[in-house]
């Protein structure tokens, strides 16, 4: 478990350094979140992903979510956090993108029954994102090629979450925005 724990802090590390794709370093969300699984619970949910050298490939470096809600009539609070994975945009550098991400971490859920349990998880997921701010500029001597809208936008996302170990799994659908940090700030 440490030699996992350390190669995934070790990419978390090294993958900046290889950032840079279709002219974004990095894209920061935050929003809101609902979920389902037998429970009622809505909360908050943040994410930084670092673009790469491959247009249509992102590292998902953190996704961290908490809900709270009921389960059977009592208190539930669950908290998700997912550090290492890719997402993969199916139209890299339009107004209008669609994505599909895998990301794996872990779930905490206390349902109030003095049993709190902690599991290992994957989310597999897919959502679209609009972009509200202007396109980048191409880098002075290269070659014209398009490039990604920057700047604040809008996310929609689901994810189904398993759980190693638990019994149920469940789902998220998360709204809220998104801002793409350019690679070259002016």
């Amino acid at each position: 478990m440490r030699v996992r724990l350390s190669c995934v802090v070790l990419a978390m590390f090294l993958v900046p350094a290889l950032a840079h794709a279709d002219g974004h370093k990095a894209d920061l969300f935050g929003g809101i979140t609902f979920g389902d699984g037998g429970s009622t619970v809505t909360g908050v949910r943040q994410a930084v992903a670092f673009g790469t050298k491959v247009r249509w490939f992102d590292f998902v470096a953190a996704d961290i979510d908490t809900r709270f809600g009921k389960h059977d009539g009592a208190a539930l609070t669950q908290f998700a956090w997912h550090v290492a994975g890719g997402r993969f945009t199916l139209n890299p550098g339009a107004r209008c993108t669609l994505f599909a991400q895998v990301i794996g971490g872990g779930v905490y859920t206390n349902d109030g029954t003095n049993t709190a349990r902690k599991n290992g998880s994957g989310a597999f997921g897919f959502g679209v994102e609009y972009a509200f701010g202007e396109r980048a500029t191409n880098p002075p001597g290269q070659p014209p090629k398009p490039q990604p809208y920057l700047g604040l936008g809008f996310r929609v996302q689901y994810d189904y979450i398993t759980r190693a170990g638990a019994p149920e799994n469940f789902s998220r659908v998360s709204a809220g925005f998104v801002y793409r940090i350019p690679k070259h700030l002016k």
